[in-house]
């Protein structure tokens, strides 16, 4: 169902938009990898929605069309900033469809609070290195190599098996869920 804008219907928007922000921010930051340009980008997205004409108001259908918007605003961000190499819109179509894989599995709220879990059962260590993989502060492999005190390689196999556990974790977390 898609209604034109009204009061009601902008309030409903922004709440549906509360509901969803997780899932588009992960999504708007795997294609921009950055932080800061992810919040500027989720906060064009956000006013887009909420001044858009036609909303879908069904959960099933909302997240698809706030997906589309968000990769719209990234494609456009990338054409705008010429101080990052953008990634090839192929690549963000294969975000797109990842997500939506995953978002037809498992409610983002759900995930979100299992990837949680999981997090604070890894190690120290481990805890550590993926703040600093994913907060900006590193820029690759070989800075992280040496704040670690490990080679590269080092680096990324440890990366790696940190993503499969936590994937593991969350899988089985969500598999109790449901049963």
């Amino acid at each position: 169902m898609v209604v034109s804008q009204n009061a009601s219907t902008s309030a409903k928007a922004a709440e549906k938009l509360l509901e969803n922000r997780d899932a588009l921010y992960a999504y708007v930051l795997a294609c921009v990898r950055s932080h800061i340009d992810a919040d500027d980008i989720l906060q064009n997205v956000s006013v887009a929605i909420i001044s858009s004409d036609d909303i879908p108001l069904d959960d099933s259908r909302f997240l698809a069309w706030a997906r589309e918007v968000a990769r719209r605003r990234v494609l456009e961000h990338f054409r705008v900033s010429r101080r990052l190499i953008p990634i090839d819109p192929e690549t963000i179509a294969h975000i797109t469809a990842a997500a939506e894989r995953v978002d037809s599995n498992q409610s983002s709220r759900s995930r979100r609070e299992s990837l949680l879990e999981c997090l604070e059962k890894l190690p120290p260590e481990s805890q550590q290195l993926l703040m600093a993989r994913y907060d900006g502060t590193a820029a690759d492999t070989g800075a992280l190599a040496r704040r670690f005190g490990r080679s590269e390689q080092g680096i990324s196999s440890l990366l790696y098996r940190i993503r499969q556990s936590l994937r593991q974790c969350i899988e089985r977390k969500l598999c109790l869920e449901e049963a």
